[in-house]
């Protein structure tokens, strides 16, 4: 048995050491791609589905990125998890870049708009708003004009 012991201590020290690289890789994120001022800008939208958003350091950085790249949006927490982005494309890009390089159950865009005409303008709230509840998100979308993008997170095309 004396075997099994030294097993079973090597299983909890690798326990631990993972637990410690995904801790540390929220904070230790690969660096951000460059975003270059762009003459004529695209206006960029995205529609995220995640199984859900609950830990704390993840609601903080969607928010917090969010903010650094300028994007407007939504945030709704909980089971499921829904991102609704809106800002220069290029940035709307890297944010989802960022967003995909932290552990999630589940995270897949359903959703994508893309504005050419340099003068459309931006229909979601900046700061980005965080949200509990899936009615008050659809409400919001409605609202906004970009129910048709948020219907995509509940795969419904239209």
């Amino acid at each position: 048995m004396v075997g099994g012991v030294a097993t079973f201590e090597l299983y909890q020290a690798a326990q631990e050491i993972l637990q410690e690289i995904q801790d540390d890789s929220i904070v230790n994120l690969p660096p951000p791609s460059e975003i270059r001022p762009i003459v004529n800008p695209v206006l960029g939208r995205r529609a995220i589905y995640f199984h859900h958003i609950i830990a704390t350091s993840k609601r903080r950085v969607v928010l917090d990125w969010a903010k650094e790249l300028g994007l407007g949006g939504f945030s709704k927490i909980g089971w499921p998890g829904v991102i609704i982005a809106e800002g220069q494309e290029p940035c709307v890009v890297e944010y989802v870049r960022r967003l995909q390089h932290l552990r999630w159950k589940q995270m897949v865009v359903r959703g994508e708009q893309v504005e050419s005409n340099s003068n459309a303008p931006r229909l979601l709230p900046v700061p980005f708003t965080e949200l509990r509840d899936m009615s008050v998100l659809a409400q919001e979308c409605k609202q906004a004009g970009v129910s048709e993008l948020f219907l995509t997170t509940m795969k419904i095309y239209r």
